[in-house]
């Protein structure tokens, strides 16, 4: 049993995780987002290549789930979303990693850069980069072949040569503010979102998978609900949470699943519900679909379930 307002931290990036962010920071305040810096496409994939620095861009999306709803910071959400579609230098560009970047450029940290653009956003925690590096995801293929940055990896396609593993090159370090807050987790999420270039490249990072486990945090690990073509082709339910758990290096059960009631056109997930739980000491099954967006998680549905799980 947890405290009425538990200290939640919730790995991930993509989509997935701004989602649940979205849902969880109206029913607790005490929320942190430890997110994936890879990305190398887009507009963070420019600024990483020209300046060197992490990817902004899921920390820019964590920000806006997590802020404050009234019209106002709707507004300024909406502008940090907005990207120029012109042909010129600016385009693709989204106005929210610059307006960071520009951050970064004048305090000189990004963790910092990150809490100031928080505070007028009003938002309900702290997001924050699972390292301050620039490094790049690689993965290697069945075949042997190597695919060396985290884009190659997310826009392959469907293929029936499945991923051997993934690294990191160079290893970095992980951001003390990170550590912490798994440290003084009462509960800790994993997912939803792409295995290989959200949530397992946070587990990479030199030291987060050891706090991980030695944290006696809750372990909470959120269903996707489709696979993904190139990464996860053919993948049940049990094979995304073994491979969190050869990520971590541990046979430490998951404390809870929370688990999607009903399919999903397309890609769905088999949710092999037996294999599963050998893996999580309670399953937890409800309907989180969106019904409004195919293929997302309903923000409410599943934050309510992550505290059910957790209380």
């Amino acid at each position: 049993m947890t405290s009425l307002d538990p200290h939640v931290v919730v790995l991930g990036g993509g989509t997935g995780c701004p989602t649940i962010l979205k849902g969880l920071h109206r029913y607790i305040t005490n929320l942190s987002a430890v997110v994936t810096v890879m990305d190398s496409g887009g507009s963070s994939g420019r600024l990483r290549k020209e300046l060197g620095i992490p990817a902004l861009g899921d920390l820019r999306r964590c920000l806006v789930a997590m802020s404050n709803e009234g019209q106002d910071r709707q507004t300024l959400s909406g502008l940090l979303e907005y990207r120029f579609n012109s042909t010129g230098v600016l385009g693709d560009h989204c106005v929210g990693n610059l307006l960071l970047l520009a951050l970064v450029e004048q305090c000189g940290d990004l963790v910092e850069a990150l809490e100031l653009l928080g505070r007028q956003l009003s938002i309900v925690g702290k997001v924050l980069p699972v390292t301050v590096e620039s490094v790049s995801l690689c993965a290697v293929l069945e075949d042997g072949n190597i695919l060396y940055s985290e884009s190659e990896i997310d826009l392959r396609g469907p293929s029936s040569v499945g991923i051997q593993e993934i690294y990191l090159d160079p290893v970095p370090k992980a951001t003390p503010q990170a550590i912490q807050a798994i440290q003084e987790a009462q509960a800790i999420v994993f997912g939803p979102g792409d295995l290989y270039t959200s949530l397992l490249p946070i587990l990479l990072v030199d030291g987060i998978s050891e706090a991980i486990k030695r944290s006696s945090a809750q372990k909470v690990f959120v269903s996707n609900l489709t696979t993904k073509p190139g990464e996860t082709d053919n993948f049940k339910l049990s094979d995304f949470m073994k491979e969190t758990l050869r990520y971590l290096e541990t046979d430490q059960l998951f404390d809870a699943i929370i688990v999607n009631d009903g399919m999903i056109p397309n890609e769905s997930i088999q949710a092999d519900l037996e294999a599963c739980s050998q893996l999580a000491h309670e399953l937890i099954v409800k309907v989180l679909a969106d019904s409004n967006h195919v293929g997302r998680h309903d923000p409410d549905i599943t934050a309510l379930a992550i505290l059910e799980s957790i209380r």
